[in-house]
């Protein structure tokens, strides 16, 4: 004999105890936690991430260094006193040595590569944090509403159980019914405590990029297709920009090296100025100037021989870089196509089918016309449908903010 399980049909019901569920949770939730939404998760990120503030440092530093990046040898300053001179006899001299100055404007490029290479740094780093932060951001929403959908589903088989309690000495097979409804409430009930803790899981991880210890709630538990934000005045606006730029300095950075080190073959400068006083006679004095060559070629001929060779590293990484990015651009393009369409046939088709499904299963089990293992099969797969669909979702919405951090 069928069950006329009118409690599990009305909907109303279902809501009403799904209400209380949430308000409870999220009352025990709010009471001591912060609200906080997506931008301020990123600000706080930006704000309290060590490796944020560190990449500032470095950004720091290299402009530091680059205020001493152009070296002039100390002054040489010498003076002699003669001993057992009646007359006071002395020399005095200075001299500076310093390098042609085509090696301090060469020395002042490197500065300002390195400073360039700092500022691309602290670009990825804010990029990849700030992205990091929205991952993990849907895939805390998407806890939360898997834990929406297990709360309904363990009131649904709550209330079905306390049907088939109630209604048992009606039907031919009342052990394997009750059976079959207490298995199904029994995992209803484990599958809700589950999701209950991946929320503090994935709250957690959150925390591990915001860098704050306070108990925190989202400010919104909708999710939707994420709009990729790209720059409306590129040209190209699926290409790889703070990587490729960053990559474009470290060959720049080489390249000067690898020109610096040329430089060193033009002898180095000196210049001075005496004055001496002998046997009492004073106004000796003049000028000095000199070159230091250097006659020992072949250490620097060797260093400009590593300097090139980096240079060519340099210039392979770039490329490497470049065509490893645009591949893995594509590569997102087409998942993401991939995505949507699977996203829309769910949304046209398959969401709209469930709906039908759970209808129907409640119009037939409330007039004695399905059993309650058919009920509970039909329960599961409509689950299983918007389940799907949740993760579809963020898995497109994953998918474009790693394609955004890409291309920004």
């Amino acid at each position: 004999m069928l069950l006329p399980i009118y409690p599990v049909l009305k909907k109303g019901i279902i809501a009403f105890f799904l209400l209380i569920f949430l308000f409870v949770y999220g009352f025990s939730q709010e009471k001591s936690s912060r609200v906080i939404s997506l931008d301020e998760a990123i600000g706080l990120a930006l704000q309290n991430n060590p490796e944020a503030k560190n990449a500032e440092l470095s950004l720091q530093s290299s402009q530091t260094s680059g205020k001493y990046s152009i070296s002039i040898p100390a002054t040489n300053f010498q003076y002699y006193g003669l001993l057992n001179s009646s007359g006071g006899d002395y020399f005095f001299e200075v001299k500076q040595s310093f390098s042609f100055p085509l090696v301090y404007s060469k020395q002042n490029e490197i500065a300002k590569s390195r400073v360039k290479i700092s500022e691309n740094e602290q670009q990825i780093i804010i990029g990849n944090i700030s992205a990091q932060v929205k991952l993990r951001w849907q895939e805390w929403l998407l806890a939360y509403r898997i834990l929406l959908l297990e709360a309904e589903q363990d009131t649904i088989f709550e209330n079905l159980l306390n049907c088939v309690q109630n209604h048992s000495v009606l039907c031919k097979d009342s052990v394997l019914t009750m059976a079959l409804a207490e298995d199904r409430y029994a995992k209803a009930q484990n599958d809700l405590y589950q999701s209950q803790e991946n929320v503090s899981i994935f709250e957690n991880r959150l925390k591990q990029l915001v860098f704050i210890d306070e108990p925190i709630i989202p400010d919104n538990y909708e999710i939707d297709l994420y709009a990729i934000d790209s720059d409306p005045n590129r040209k190209d606006k699926f290409a790889p920009a703070k990587q490729m730029n960053y990559f474009q300095e470290l060959t720049n950075l080489k390249n000067n090296e690898e020109k610096l080190a040329k430089l060193k073959y033009i002898p180095e400068f000196t210049a001075g100025y005496y004055a001496e006083q002998f046997n009492g006679y004073k106004g000796f004095s003049g000028f000095m100037a000199g070159i230091s060559v250097p006659l020992w070629f072949t250490p620097q001929r060797w260093k400009i021989k590593d300097a090139q060779i980096q240079t060519n590293i340099a210039r392979n990484n770039q490329e490497k870089q470049q065509f490893v990015l645009n591949k893995e651009i594509e590569n997102h393009q087409i998942l993401l196509d991939k995505l949507f369409v699977e996203i829309s046939y769910n949304r046209e088709n398959a969401l709209k089918l469930a709906d039908l499904l759970e209808k129907n299963a409640r119009e037939k089990i409330k007039t004695g016309l399905m059993d309650v293992s058919s009920f509970i099969e039909i329960l599961n797969k409509v689950y299983s449908v918007r389940k799907g669909y949740l993760e579809m979702l963020v898995n497109y919405n994953k998918q474009a903010i790693e394609l955004e951090y890409l291309i920004r």
